[in-house]
Order: structure tokens, then C-alpha cells, then sequence
């Protein structure tokens, strides 16, 4: 589940709930065989890291997994050719 999807709006807000009931059932369930682990992925978002806190210190993630997804002010995902040139350090400067 991706943190900047639920503060955007994103369809997956409505599924956050769900997610973490499902993931905490699923540690109940096979508690004991297997390590199940609830985890988030947070994009770095300067203007946003208070409210990343408050939302991540509201549940009981075992990790949180850290991302970029802007560069220098550039979105990976604006166009495949702009992500080859980062992924090749090609025009940074």
C-alpha cells in the first residue's frame, strides 16, 4: 500500500482499512507458522512528513519502506524517456 496514494485521493484510500484488517487477521491466523508483516511504502514528500508521522504512528506497521519517486523536481513517472535519463544520470545538471 502506497502512503502518497491515500493523501492523494487515490482509490486506494478507501482500501486502507481493509488492508490493515486483512494483514492483521492474516497475522492471527498463521501466528506461529509464518511471519506476516504489515508494511507501507512512503514516498518522500518534504512538504508532507508531518502528516506521513501522524498517519504511520496510527497503526502498527512492522516496516515502512521508503521512496522517491521526484528527482530535481522531475516525476518518474512524466515519461519513460525522462526515467532513462535519470536511471542513466544522463542531463541532471
Amino acid at each position: 500500500m502506497d502512503l502518497y496514494l491515500l493523501l492523494e485521493g487515490h482509490s486506494a484510500k478507501s482500501e486502507f482499512p481493509a488492508y490493515i484488517a486483512e494483514v492483521l487477521a492474516l497475522k492471527k491466523e498463521f501466528a506461529g507458522r509464518i511471519a506476516v508483516m504489515l508494511g507501507i511504502e512512503a514516498d518522500f514528500l518534504p512538504q508532507s512528513l508531518e502528516l506521513y508521522r501522524e498517519i504511520i504512528a496510527g497503526y502498527p506497521f512492522d516496516y515502512v519502506i521508503g521512496s522517491i519517486h521526484d528527482f530535481g523536481g522531475i516525476s518518474i513517472y512524466a515519461s519513460c524517456n525522462i526515467y532513462l535519463r535519470i536511471a542513466n544520470f544522463e542531463n541532471l545538471v
